[in-house]
């Protein structure tokens, strides 16, 4: 039997902890029918996991020798069928022909924000996914205003999907321990987004413009940007209810909507 060692330019620490990849895998609450993509499934722990369930399972798997290790293994199970491939090139529309897809696995630090963005992108072939990420990413995925790890990621991720941190999981449960604790989190894409896709462009151009210099008051990071005077910035702010001193990871994506709609040059008046 061959041994399979992670290799750190992928990223790998693999899953060791059965009773783990058990709650992670049950958080997906697959149904009869479901159609589960796995992303990245390394040396199967969640793989076996998924297979108990009474659905097709298209597992993604990019290193070669892991892919060839799981082909031996589990090639011959009729429920599974194994991809060698870079997820972030996997063509998830065609996957879903067959019904709407639900995503799992545990995803390197690397391509935690490319993942993201893929599912954004895809978001109405896909209903749900679990993924374990560092708990540094959960903090920024799931963060509000006012909190430190609030940013363009938190409101990019939130305003396509409602994300829960389920729970966290030791360093101890991978073989080789990480140096950081791991957080388990579950997206739920929305049906409606939360921003128009006609405003799209400009809304997150605005958050990106007010983020860039996020230490700086709000009025004073997009002023220049937009060439709009500070008391006639100042006087938009009040009327969506935001006051001038307001710095932006204290503003809600509620608040951002409704400047970026005050706004937007576009938009007729």
């Amino acid at each position: 039997m061959v041994r399979m060692l992670p290799k750190k330019l992928l990223g790998q620490n693999f899953l060791v902890d059965g009773n783990i990849a058990s709650k992670i895998v049950e958080a997906l609450e697959i149904n009869r029918g479901d159609i589960v993509v796995e992303v990245g499934a390394g040396r199967g722990i969640l793989t076996e996991k998924i297979l108990d369930f009474p659905c097709k399972l298209l597992a993604v798997e990019l290193d070669r020798g892991l892919y060839s290790s799981l082909q031996r293994r589990l090639g011959d199970r009729k429920k599974l069928k194994l991809i060698r491939g870079d997820f972030l090139r996997f063509d998830l529309r065609l996957a879903a022909k067959e019904g709407n897809l639900k995503l799992v696995g545990n995803l390197p630090y690397r391509i935690t924000g490319p993942v993201m963005r893929k599912i954004v992108g895809d978001r109405e072939v896909i209903e749900a996914a679990v993924f374990m990420v560092q708990k540094e990413v959960a903090d920024r995925l799931s963060a509000s205003s006012g909190k430190k790890a609030y940013g363009l990621l938190s409101i990019f991720v939130q305003v396509y999907a409602k994300l829960e941190k389920l729970f966290q999981v030791s360093p101890k449960c991978f073989k080789p321990q990480p140096k950081v604790s791991s957080t388990v989190v579950r997206m739920t894409t929305r049906p409606i987004p939360l921003v128009k896709p006609e405003e799209e462009e400009f809304f997150f151009w605005l958050v990106k413009t007010a983020f860039s210099q996020r230490r700086k008051m709000l009025v004073n990071s997009i002023s220049s940007s937009l060439k709009i005077s500070k008391p006639e910035l100042e006087e938009i702010l009040a009327d969506v209810g935001l006051d001038k001193r307001t710095r932006p990871e204290e503003v809600t994506i509620e608040r951002f909507l409704k400047l970026a709609s005050a706004l937007n040059p576009e938009k007729p008046r």
